[in-house]
């Protein structure tokens, strides 16, 4: 009885050593996953703000001096 234990607790903390390793991993590439996502949404930010801010000058300066008031 002694002996049929023996290796079924040494085979637990192997799977919990694995499953350490593993959260670690988890933690590691969900890190990596973060900063890689808040940089493009850096990018697309800024992108956006490059490609649309001249046309918000153009339609604000078109609008005003399109029609003068009466």
């Amino acid at each position: 009885m002694c002996c049929s234990t023996f290796p079924r607790e040494k085979q637990g903390t192997g799977l919990l050593l694995i499953f350490l390793v593993f959260l670690s991993g988890i933690h590691i590439v969900s890190y990596f996953s973060v900063l890689l996502l808040q940089l493009t949404s850096i990018a697309l930010c800024i992108l956006l703000f490059c490609c649309y801010f001249p046309f918000f000058l153009r339609g604000s300066t078109r609008n005003n001096f399109s029609s003068p008031r009466r």
